[in-house]
C-alpha cells in the first residue's frame, strides 16, 4: 500500500485498493486534503471523490516549540534585573510552532514580557 498522505494522481486513476484505503480514512476520521493541481491541498470535510481531483490523507501537522532571546525594554535603575542606570535586561519567550510556521497568539516569558504572534496578510 502506498503512502496515502503522498497521492499525485486523480482519484480516477488510483488503482482500487488505494481508492479503497482512502475511503476508509475518510470513515475513521482521517482529514482528508483535496487539489486540482497537486500542489496546494485544501481540508475537505465531505469528500465528493471525482474522478480528475487529487485526494490524499493530510500529513499531521509536525508540532514544536521556539524560544526567542532578546533585550527587554529599559525601564528604570530600580528594576531589580538592572545593575546599573539605564541598562537592558535579557528575556526568552517560548511559543510553538506547526509545520514549521509560528503559531498565532499571545506568549509571555517568566518574566512577564510578552510577545505576539500574528498572521501576515
Amino acid at each position: 500500500m502506498k503512502d496515502l498522505t503522498k497521492i499525485d494522481k486523480p482519484f480516477g486513476e488510483l488503482d482500487d485498493a488505494t481508492k479503497g484505503a482512502l475511503l476508509l480514512a475518510h470513515l475513521r476520521g482521517e482529514v482528508i486534503g483535496v487539489s486540482d493541481d497537486g500542489l496546494t491541498f485544501m481540508d475537505c470535510d465531505s469528500p465528493s471523490w471525482i474522478d480528475g481531483l487529487i485526494y490524499r490523507v493530510q500529513p499531521k501537522p509536525v508540532i514544536g516549540e521556539v524560544v526567542l532571546h532578546g533585550v527587554g525594554p529599559i525601564y528604570h535603575s530600580l528594576h531589580p534585573n538592572m545593575t546599573g542606570h539605564n541598562q537592558d535586561y535579557k528575556i526568552s519567550v517560548t511559543f510553538p510552532t506547526r509545520d514549521g510556521q509560528y503559531v498565532p497568539g499571545v506568549y509571555t516569558s517568566p518574566e512577564g514580557m510578552q510577545i505576539k504572534i500574528e498572521v501576515a496578510e
